[in-house]
């Protein structure tokens, strides 16, 4: 697959150029996403387990795929605390549940870099090859969808700005623990 100058209208055809340029053996991966649901539920169980097509995870296939690699990254953007009604225990606990589901994908794939904010809504995927960079962008999230979205190939001074981007967000971004999304949930309390 020739991927300069692509776009990609679907979920299929984004997580097949993914696909393909992991096969290329990248030295790392960058991924920035909104939120996070590749089939782990907040107490651990695996969705992509259960039997039947429509239980299928393209961002699971994906992650699994690069789950040997030595140095991935993911930088997880975290939806703000909005409550129906002041201290609401309803909106609080699905807070508290989309924080551990994070957590759970987390412990899925244990090799992997993990960082999140509450400010960020950056997409984008970065593999870094010993022979230059090549990136996809776009308004597509790492979790599967069928929404009309579009992503694309990034061209060498868009894989420079998302970079730069990306890192800065990295070294402000928290580890992801549980702890660490309790304090980030009783601060926006």
């Amino acid at each position: 697959m020739y991927l300069r100058h692509m776009i990609f209208t679907d979920m299929t055809s984004h997580m097949a150029a993914m696909k393909q340029m992991a096969k290329r053996k990248p030295q790392s991966i960058s991924i920035a996403t909104y939120n996070i649901y590749a089939g782990i539920l907040h107490d651990g169980e695996d969705s992509h387990l259960w039997e039947g097509d429509k239980y299928r995870n393209r961002a699971h296939e994906f992650l699994d795929t690069i789950a040997t690699m030595h140095d991935v990254r993911i930088l997880v953007g975290v939806p703000p605390l909005i409550m129906c009604k002041k201290m609401c225990e309803d909106c609080i606990s699905d807070s508290y549940k989309k924080a551990m589901r994070l957590v759970k994908h987390k412990e899925k794939w244990p090799r992997f870099k993990w960082r999140y904010t509450d400010s960020f809504h950056f997409k984008c995927y970065l593999f870094h090859y010993k022979k230059g960079d090549v990136g996809i962008g776009g308004g597509r999230n790492l979790s599967n969808s069928n929404w009309t979205d579009m992503s694309f190939v990034l061209n060498k001074k868009q894989i420079i700005a998302a970079k730069t981007l990306f890192d800065l967000s990295w070294d402000q971004a928290q580890p992801v623990t549980m702890e660490n999304l309790e304090e980030t949930i009783k601060r926006q309390l």
